[in-house]
């Protein structure tokens, strides 16, 4: 009824209408109908006839005033076309053409997801702008069986064109402003993920939920690589876009050191900002792939590491009998997906629990042995096993005299390492069983000035995987204190030969004349305060040793990853170095966020350490001439007394070397001084024991 009554009334209106009005209102809708046909070509970036864009900058489009005589529809003419704006806008990034900018950033799988997840939205648009094509036909039929009421209520035009288009034009105002972010700065991989992440904090529903739909979609790629660099270590070839990155090839790595801290890095501008802990998933994969080639582990997780469910609680994954029915199972797949970021964290740590536990087992284990590798590099170069070191010095002494054979030669390089080997066997080193296959033997020769010296120390080669742990830094600086006390332990040893040369030829040097017999007593007693100094520096690199070796045992007991497992000994060591180098700015060069703790106060600067070193070893040079020239006086001085036709000659040559060895003893007295001062001007608690110690040494010795 009402619809009769509706065209009723419409006939009526039509018999008042005169003819003139007639024309005018079909002109009217003709040329609204051009409109509307201008601005749906419009609304896909395509000029019209009606209406088109400006050339000049910041005119927009312009209308024909003909066809649009009204302001008002001026106006409602360029909001519409602001559609096409905004599609234009889309289109540069993500169009087909040679002209978008996704073609001339080149290949980027993050941001071609995200184009890919732009085109599906433009697709709803395209449907659109089909569907008010045919409105808009429609409208402009010429068929004589459809009524004018209907055409009327049918036809396109701009007020319901602007209806239709109100939540469309939302849409693409979100999409045009991801794509004006994306733009500027050529962002690309997880930088690109952080843009659209921060966008997804809106407040509008609808926009939010548009958001994280093309967040989800453009996360896909990052998120496959994700997780098989979790479960499987795997990298992709040429993956620009994920913030993990290979720096050289495998085979290139020349030791597990320089595969575990240069192997694989982070891209920190790459990371996505809704990734908590890159770091621990940069651990992750590079413990399996430390396992896999360092280690010779095939698989460090079992044969459902890439199962397809996961327990939250701390159940191991072998234990689980009946997955389909424990109430904490979460679907992996899941978990890889924009969105989990909770359940994704669960995941990595529960992974890196278990990947780091497996590589500290195989190194502390039997297979690789870790402390007992330590043990012998402790024992051997840090010269903590006693016995071992009064034979070795021992051993080099004869090996290196000058009556011997050339050490660089082939039987004098044969008799060094046969002399150290027999060091081996005649002490408790023995039982070390890593020290035969690892340790090495070097030979230094020392020219100056005309003059040649030879020396002889010992080096450790430690084989994969536990070179992770004695890199080549740490050995660098073992072998620097083991020259420091070696030496101290050669002048130890030449301090005792002389000594005992001394007892042995008593008897027949009390025969000797009053000023001979007064020389060798004031030699005997400097020989006493130089090995009160030597013994209190052993004594002291002594408990500097043990005292760290201790925190080491129960750090390495209590270690939960590799990296802890580098520090601790790496701060083990240079607390070492610190204490019997005296050199409290000395640092490994190792990670940015190692720092050695330095057990020495401000009361004592680095200055000073460096004058103490410097005079401990001014001190043990001093003694070394000292032994020689007490050595060759007390053989002249037995000769002389045998030799009486040629006294005049041994007179001489006595006195010259009285000469020299009151100015060794001087020069020793005179640096014991010096180091006895500086002792007793500082307060560091590094220093206290060795100076508390040495001057008990020489008051004893004193009053003895």
């Amino acid at each position: 009824m009402k619809k009769k009554k509706k065209k009723a009334l419409h006939e009526a209106n039509k018999k008042k209408i005169s003819s003139e009005d007639k024309i005018y209102i079909e002109e009217q809708e003709e040329g609204e109908a051009k409109l509307v046909r201008d601005v749906l070509w419009c609304m896909q970036g395509i000029d019209g006839s009606c209406v088109y864009r400006s050339l000049a900058p910041g005119e927009g489009y312009v209308v024909d005033r003909t066809l649009a005589p009204k302001l008002s529809i001026v106006d409602r003419i360029r909001e519409l076309c602001e559609l096409g704006w905004l599609y234009r806008r889309i289109v540069r990034l993500c169009g087909d053409g040679r002209e978008s900018q996704h073609y001339l950033l080149g290949t980027s799988k993050t941001l071609t997801a995200l184009c890919s997840a732009l085109r599906e939205e433009l697709a709803e648009y395209y449907r659109l702008i089909a569907i008010l094509e045919s409105q808009a036909a429609l409208g402009t039929s010429s068929i004589q069986d459809v009524d004018d009421t209907e055409i009327e209520e049918q036809r396109l035009s701009l007020r319901r064109l602007a209806v239709w288009t109100m939540e469309p034009k939302e849409r693409l105002k979100c999409m045009a402003a991801v794509c004006d972010a994306v733009r500027p700065n050529h962002v690309r991989g997880g930088a690109l993920l952080s843009v659209l992440d921060a966008r997804t904090k809106h407040g509008d529903p609808a926009t939010r939920s548009l958001l994280v739909s093309l967040t989800t979609r453009a996360a896909q790629p990052m998120f496959i690589a994700l997780k098989n660099w979790i479960l499987a270590g795997e990298l992709g070839k040429r993956d620009e876009d994920f913030f993990i990155f290979s720096t050289t090839n495998t085979e290139k790595v020349d030791s597990s050191y320089s595969f575990w801290k240069n192997k694989y890095k982070l891209r920190r501008s790459n990371v996505p900002s809704f990734v908590a802990d890159p770091q621990l998933i940069l651990n992750l994969g590079k413990a399996i792939n430390f396992m896999r080639h360092c280690c010779g582990a095939k698989n460090i997780f079992s044969t459902d590491s890439k199962q397809a469910y996961f327990v939250l609680d701390d159940e191991d994954d072998d234990k689980i009998q009946d997955e389909a029915t424990h109430k904490n199972k979460i679907s992996i797949d899941s978990v890889f997906a924009y969105g989990n970021s909770p359940d994704l964290c669960t995941l990595v740590r529960e992974r890196s629990e278990k990947a780091n536990r497996c590589l500290v087992s195989a190194l502390m284990g039997s297979k690789f042995q870790l402390m007992d590798h330590l043990k012998a590099l402790k024992a051997c170069l840090l010269l903590a096993q006693g016995d071992f070191t009064v034979l070795l010095v021992r051993k080099l002494a004869d090996c290196l005299k000058p009556s011997a054979s050339s050490a660089f030669s082939a039987s004098g390089q044969h008799d060094i390492w046969t002399a150290v080997y027999s060091a081996i066997r005649g002490s408790n080193a023995v039982k070390l069983s890593k020290l035969e296959a690892c340790l090495r033997v070097v030979i230094i020769s020392n020219n100056s000035k005309g003059a040649s010296s030879r020396s002889s120390g010992l080096d450790y080669a430690p084989p994969k995987p536990i070179d992770v742990v004695v890199h080549p830094q740490a050995l660098a600086l073992y072998r620097r204190l083991h020259d420091t006390m070696l030496a101290r332990a050669f002048v130890e040893a030449h301090l005792n030969d002389t000594w005992r040369q001394y007892r042995l030829a008593e008897r027949a040097l009390n025969r000797l004349p009053a000023h001979i017999r007064l020389v060798l007593h004031r030699s005997a007693l400097a020989r006493g305060r130089m090995a009160q100094l030597v013994q209190a520096l052993g004594q002291r690199y002594n408990t500097a040793v043990d005292a760290n070796w201790a925190i080491l045992v129960q750090q390495l007991k209590m270690g939960a990853s590799l990296d802890q497992l580098i520090l601790a000994h790496d701060t083990y060591l240079a607390n070492v170095a610190i204490q019997v180098l005296l050199d409290p700015g000395l640092k490994l060069a190792l990670d940015e966020e190692f720092s050695p703790a330095d057990p020495v106060e401000e009361t004592f600067t680095q200055d000073d350490c460096l004058s103490l070193a410097e005079l401990l070893v001014a001190a043990l040079q001093h003694a070394s001439t000292f032994c020689a020239l007490l050595t060759t006086y007390i053989n002249d001085a037995l000769v002389a007394d045998h030799q009486s036709d040629r006294n005049t000659y041994r007179a001489d040559l006595l006195s010259r070397l009285v000469t020299r060895l009151d100015e060794a003893i001087s020069q020793f007295d005179d640096t014991s001084q010096r180091i006895n001062t500086l002792l007793s001007t500082s307060n560091s608690l590094i220093l206290s024991d060795f100076a508390i110690h040495l001057n008990a040494s020489f008051s004893s010795f004193v009053k003895h």
